[in-house]
């Protein structure tokens, strides 16, 4: 079962402080898969051109870049400003145009119009918020007919020889890293803290389902460390693969 951790105001101070390397250690963390994985979430978002899009929770905007990459209008919200600057300076770069959107995401989801955009997007960032749960149907109110949330999250492994190994990985062997590399010591237990709090995928599902959603597809990446969903609305086949 998901449960909190730190309230908001600690885990947002903590991110601001390591906001200029957050983007690598994401990498770091996913054995540098973590740009395929954020590709997979746009992919599964953007179904038409000028799909209106939502990335929220952004950190550096890495989904929604790739989201706008692919031909929609994006909108990248977050809360930490040091995170959305930097997400503009790789948007520039990259000569894409994205929407960003400085809000309390816990608090000012009201500020977006309902039933207003294609598809909506977190990458890595459920297992920071305090009453998850809480935060779907808000997101889900934002969609429109049919509209797509899929979500990317690291996840406690259940099952198999490949899962022990991805857990001894993630819960053992970062946190020693973690300890060489003390500038991001915080990060890091924040991170593995986190991932044990939020649970597996089942507890993910389960949020979503109770949403009002319908578990369409679901991806495994790096031997069931991380896990990929997308939800809509209505009764669909449900397809799983693994990569």
């Amino acid at each position: 079962m998901w449960r909190p951790i730190m309230n908001a105001s600690e885990i947002q101070e903590l991110i601001t402080q390591n906001a200029a390397s957050y983007e690598r250690l994401n990498s770091i963390i996913s054995a540098g898969r973590s740009s395929r994985w954020n590709q997979w979430v746009a992919k599964h978002a953007v179904r038409r051109p000028n799909a209106r899009v939502l990335d929220v929770f952004s950190g550096t905007g890495p989904v929604g870049l790739e989201a706008a990459a692919l031909g929609a209008k994006v909108t990248i919200a977050a809360n930490t400003p040091q995170l959305l600057t930097m997400a503009r300076h790789k948007a520039t770069k990259l000569g894409v145009n994205v929407d960003l959107e400085l809000v309390n995401l816990s608090r000012d989801i009201a500020g977006f119009s309902r039933a207003s955009f294609d598809a909506v997007t977190m990458a890595f960032s459920t297992r920071y918020r305090e009453n998850p749960a809480a935060s779907y149907p808000h997101l889900v109110s934002l969609l429109k007919p049919g509209g797509r949330l899929v979500i990317l999250e690291y996840v406690v492994p259940s099952g198999g020889l490949t899962s022990k190994f991805s857990s001894v990985y993630f819960f053992h062997v970062l946190p020693m890293v973690a300890a060489l590399a003390s500038k991001h010591r915080k990060l890091f237990t924040l991170l593995t803290q986190a991932t044990k709090a939020r649970g597996c995928e089942e507890d993910l599902e389960l949020m979503l389902l109770t949403a009002g959603l319908s578990i369409t597809e679901v991806q495994r990446f790096g031997f069931g460390l991380a896990y990929g969903v997308v939800s809509t609305h209505g009764s669909v086949k449900r397809f799983d693969a693994i990569a």
